[in-house]
This record gives structure tokens, C-alpha cells and sequence, in this order.
């Protein structure tokens, strides 16, 4: 007597199919947990190119005397949506921001200082835990930053209009 198969499986077919997929869900943990890297790294490049374009703009509309003599502006925070909330202490601070004002800037083909073009650095500290240390003061060009902190540049040019000719 010859028994007849009706179409199904066999133990070894189902063990196979299920090694196969086994492989492939363990190549696909691997790629959520980089993609997730991936993910929080460029939200927090956004959030600080936000910061850093806020900080700015105020630091555009301040008088460029006043903003060359009146020392480095105070610390402000951030929100981890980039919204400013220096003046809020029940929101959590995830993002610290230091600035760091030079008041005369050396171009490398200038000659002398420049006392119309001020350096500005923005240091952005992102903090989702536990506080750490702020910066304090700017860093050497030599010294590595610390984690989870971008250091931004920019010029500043005094825009006056009783602004002379003179560098």
C-alpha cells in the first residue's frame, strides 16, 4: 500500500524556510539600529542649524558697537524642537548655546585686524539627559569639542551708515 502525499511540507522544507527567514530578520535588526543612528543625527544637525540661524538673526539685529563691546551675550536654551525657552523654567533644556563674540576679525589675506567685521562663535551643546558642564569659554582651535557639542563661525560686518571708508 502506497500512501498518497496531499500537497503539504515537509519537516525539512518548514525548518529550511524558517532559517532563511530567520538570516533575513537578523540583516534587517541590524540596518533599523544604524538607520535609527542615522535618524537622530541628522534631527539633531536640523535642530542646531534652527538654533544656530535664531541665534544669529538676533545677533544680526543687535547694534554692531553694542554687540562688539558689551562682552559675550548671555547662555540661552532650547527646547528639543530648536524653540527657544532661556525664559521658561518648567520646559526641560535639551540644547545648550554658548556665544562667544571676537570684536575684531584678522582675514587671512588682510594685512591688519578688521575692527568692522566681528567673529562670532556659536557652541551648541544638545543634553537630552542628565546636565554637564557648559562652555565657558571659547575653545582653542586645537581642542576637540566635547560630545555631543557643533561649534558654528560666522562674521559679523558692521552695516552702519555713518560707517567710513576706512578698514
Amino acid at each position: 500500500m502506497h500512501r498518497r502525499s496531499k500537497g503539504g511540507f515537509s519537516l525539512v522544507e518548514v525548518a529550511m524556510a524558517l532559517g532563511v527567514m530567520a538570516t533575513a530578520l537578523i540583516g534587517i535588526m541590524g540596518l533599523l539600529s544604524v538607520g535609527s543612528k542615522s535618524f537622530h543625527g541628522a534631527i539633531t544637525t536640523t535642530t542646531n542649524a534652527a538654533i544656530f540661524q535664531q541665534v544669529m538673526n538676533d545677533l544680526k539685529q543687535t547694534d554692531f558697537t553694542t554687540l562688539t563691546t558689551q562682552g559675550n551675550p548671555p547662555a540661552r536654551y532650547f527646547d528639543d524642537q530648536g524653540d527657544d525657552i532661556t525664559s521658561d523654567t518648567s520646559i526641560p533644556k535639551v540644547y545648550d548655546v554658548a556665544v562667544f563674540v571676537t570684536p575684531t576679525t584678522t582675514l587671512p589675506s588682510a594685512p591688519a585686524a578688521n575692527s568692522n567685521l566681528a567673529s562670532i562663535q556659536v557652541y551648541i551643546s544638545y543634553h537630552p539627559g542628565p546636565r554637564v558642564p557648559k562652555i565657558t569659554a571659547p575653545l582653542s582651535s586645537n581642542s576637540p569639542l566635547p560630545a555631543n557639542t557643533a561649534l558654528y563661525t560666522a562674521l559679523v560686518a558692521n552695516t552702519d551708515s555713518t560707517l567710513s571708508n576706512k578698514q
